[in-house]
C-alpha cells in the first residue's frame, strides 16, 4: 500500500518551479441564491505530477463540505473574516492524477460570489 509522505515532506513538494504550477487550473461552478450558495470545483493537473492537496480561502462562513472519494476536508481561520477550506487526499490512488482532473470538491456558504485564491 502506497501512502503519502509526512506533512513536513508534503510542504517541500509544493516548491515546484513556477512553470509547473502554471499548468494547474481550477474550474468553479456556483449554484443557489443569495445567502445559500453552493460552490463546486474541478481541479485539473496539466502537469506530470499528481495533486494531493487543494485549498481555498473564502470570505464568510462555510458549511456542508463535500469531498471526492478518498479525500478528507478541514477548515481553519485564513485571516480576519476568512475561512480556509482544505482538502487532502488520503492515499496516492485518490490524488488528482497527473495530466488528469478530479471533481467533487464543494461547500455551501452565504459568501457572495467573487474571485478567490486557491493552493495546490
Amino acid at each position: 500500500m502506497q501512502t503519502h509522505p509526512s506533512p513536513s515532506t508534503v510542504f517541500a513538494l509544493f516548491l515546484l518551479p513556477a512553470a509547473e504550477a502554471d499548468s494547474i487550473s481550477v474550474t468553479p461552478l456556483v449554484s443557489g441564491s443569495s445567502g445559500a450558495y453552493t460552490y463546486s470545483y474541478e481541479v485539473d493537473s496539466g502537469t506530470t505530477a499528481g495533486i494531493l492537496l487543494f485549498s481555498l480561502t473564502v470570505t464568510g462562513d462555510v458549511g456542508n463540505i463535500q469531498s471526492p472519494t478518498g479525500w478528507i476536508s478541514a477548515t481553519g481561520v485564513g485571516g480576519l473574516g476568512e475561512t480556509l477550506v482544505e482538502w487532502i487526499s488520503t492515499d496516492v490512488p485518490y490524488d488528482v492524477p497527473a495530466l488528469g482532473d478530479l471533481s467533487g470538491f464543494s461547500f455551501s456558504s452565504d459568501w457572495t460570489r467573487g474571485s478567490i485564491l486557491f493552493n495546490v
